[in-house]
């Protein structure tokens, strides 16, 4: 029955180059954000989309599954030449804090990806 439903030329199996590209029509940071997703996923954690369409990737803490612990992390992918704004860092931890995650920015450099952990410090 879903074969019906599926276009002939939709009936084939896509090599991960195709599927890259295809992504990148909607999405700029489409290979960027696999080779994080690659990375995290190695090294055993575990990633998911965020549930509200923002650019958010949620980070599981290694070793559990969705389900059996809340998500710790929200991961933003930027572009290897991107260029920090304070308005936008500002929105993305107040965005983090109201969701209880810390936020965390990743690079690519090459095919290696650098992540740095931004939080807010108050000196009282």
């Amino acid at each position: 029955m879903t074969d019906e439903l599926v276009p002939k030329d939709l009936r084939r199996e896509y090599t991960k180059e195709e599927i890259l590209e295809r992504a990148k029509k909607k999405d700029p940071l489409a290979e960027q954000k696999y080779k994080v997703i690659n990375h995290l996923r190695s090294k055993g954690y575990i990633t998911r989309v965020s549930l509200d369409s923002t650019e958010f990737l949620r980070l599981h803490r290694k070793g559990f599954r969705p389900g059996e612990d809340r998500t710790y992390y929200l991961l933003k992918v930027v572009d290897e030449d991107w260029s920090a704004n304070i308005n936008e860092l500002r929105e993305a931890l107040d965005f983090a804090g109201r969701l209880r995650k810390e936020l965390v920015i990743a690079v690519v450099k090459g095919n290696r990806p650098i992540f740095m952990k931004i939080s807010r410090t108050n000196f009282e």
